[in-house]
C-alpha cells in the first residue's frame, strides 16, 4: 500500500489461517479491537457448531504494531485478513473458490478479489485450536496451502498459534502448558513447527478487553488478569513476527516478482508456485490414465486369454512420464486445476 507523499509508514499484512474453529477471529480481534469500539469487533467470532466466517475480512490492526506490539522501529501499520475455515476435522478438502481466495490475498487489494490492501504478505499466522487435537485434515490442509504459495516461502513467513491457552494452564497444574501440550506431537506437525520461520508457537489466551469502571471489585481482578494474558500473548506474537522478518532478510530464497528487495509473499510467487505445480499435474493425469489401460487390458487377457507379450509394458512407464513433462510444460493442460482436485 502506497504511503502519502512525506510519509514514511510501511504497511503490512498478516494473513489468519487454519481450520474451522481453530480462533482465527478471535485472535484478529484481539490485534484489532480493545473491546471499546460502538460497533464491536471487526471479525465474527463466537463457538459454533460450523464455520462462523465464510469470507476473507480486513480490518487495521489497534496501534502501534500488532494489536499495540511493536514489531519494529520503523513506522509501521499493519492489517490483519481473516479467512474461512480450510477444512473441518479429518477432511481437508478445501474448495477450490476458498483456496483461490486465500491466493488472493498477496495480490493488491481489488485484483482476484483480494481485500488486502498492502500488495503482500507479511506474515501468515497458522491458527491452531490447543483444546483439541490437531488432526490430518489440518496438516494436509497446511500442504495444500504450501503448494499454492510455495511451500519455502511459505514456512519462512510462517509464525503458528495456539488458542485457548487458558485451558492449558488450567490443566496443567505447575508444569509449562506448553511444553506438555507438545511433547506428543506427531512427527507432521514437529517438522511444521520446526520449519516456521517464526520459531516456537505462540500460545493465545485473548479474552481480555479492558477494565471498565462499572465492573465490580471482582470482576476487574478477573478483568485485569486476562488483559495480562493478553498483553503477553500480543507481545510474543510480535517477537515471532520479527524473527520472521530476521529470517526473510537473511534468507537466500528470492521473490518471483524480480525485486531484489521484495521480502513478502507476492502475487508472482503464487503464480510461480501455480507454474511449479503443472508439470506434476500432467504427470498424475497421464499416470492414472496409463493405470486405467492398463486394468482395461488386464480385464480383456483374463476374458479372452492372452494376446500379446507385455512384459515390456512396465519398462516403458518412465517414457510416458517423461513425455508428459515435457507435453505440460510446453503446452499444459486446459483443466489442470481440475486434475489436481480430483
Amino acid at each position: 500500500m502506497a504511503s502519502s507523499p512525506g510519509d514514511d509508514t510501511r504497511h503490512r499484512c498478516a494473513v489468519l489461517v487454519g481450520a474451522v474453529g481453530a480462533g482465527k477471529s478471535s485472535v484478529g480481534n484481539a490485534l484489532c479491537s480493545d473491546g471499546s469500539e460502538p460497533s464491536g469487533p471487526p471479525f465474527r467470532s463466537r463457538r459454533s457448531a460450523s464455520g462462523v466466517t465464510t469470507a476473507c475480512a480486513c480490518a487495521p490492526c489497534l496501534p502501534p504494531g500488532l494489536g499495540g506490539a511493536v514489531v519494529s522501529s520503523a513506522s509501521e501499520r499493519w492489517w490483519v485478513v481473516d479467512t474461512p475455515g480450510l477444512c473441518d476435522g479429518d477432511d481437508a478438502r478445501a474448495p477450490e473458490h476458498l483456496l483461490r481466495a486465500i491466493e488472493a490475498c498477496a495480490g493488491p487489494r481489488g485484483e482476484d478479489g483480494s481485500v488486502n490492501p498492502t500488495g503482500g504478505v507479511d506474515v501468515f499466522l497458522l491458527v491452531f485450536n490447543a483444546t483439541g487435537r490437531v488432526s490430518s485434515g489440518d496438516l494436509e490442509a497446511i500442504e495444500t496451502l504450501k503448494q499454492r504459495f510455495g511451500a519455502a516461502r511459505f514456512l519462512e513467513r510462517t509464525v503458528t498459534v495456539f488458542t485457548h491457552a487458558d485451558v492449558l494452564e488450567a490443566e496443567g497444574g505447575e508444569e509449562d502448558p506448553s511444553s506438555s501440550y507438545l511433547r506428543d506431537a506427531p512427527p507432521a506437525l514437529a517438522s511444521l513447527l520446526r520449519a516456521a520461520g517464526g520459531g516456537e508457537p505462540v500460545f493465545a489466551d485473548v479474552r481480555g478487553r479492558g477494565v471498565r469502571s462499572e465492573m465490580r471489585s471482582d470482576e476487574k481482578e478477573e478483568e485485569t488478569k486476562h488483559t495480562k494474558a493478553r498483553v503477553r500473548f500480543l507481545e510474543a506474537l510480535a517477537r515471532a513476527v520479527r524473527r520472521v522478518d530476521e529470517t526473510a532478510r537473511t534468507s537466500s530464497l528470492r521473490s518471483a516478482s524480480g525485486d531484489p528487495n521484495e521480502t513478502r509473499v507476492v502475487a508472482a510467487d503464487v503464480a510461480a508456485a501455480t507454474a511449479a505445480r503443472l508439470p506434476k499435474i500432467g504427470l498424475k493425469a497421464a499416470r492414472r490414465l496409463r493405470q486405467e489401460e492398463k486394468r482395461k487390458n488386464q480385464r480383456t487377457r483374463d476374458r479372452d486369454g492372452p494376446r500379446e507379450n507385455t512384459e515390456t509394458s512396465s519398462s516403458t512407464d518412465w517414457l510416458g512420464d517423461a513425455w508428459a513433462w515435457i507435453s505440460n510444460v510446453v503446452a499444459p493442460p486446459p483443466d489442470a486445476a481440475t486434475d489436481e482436485n480430483s
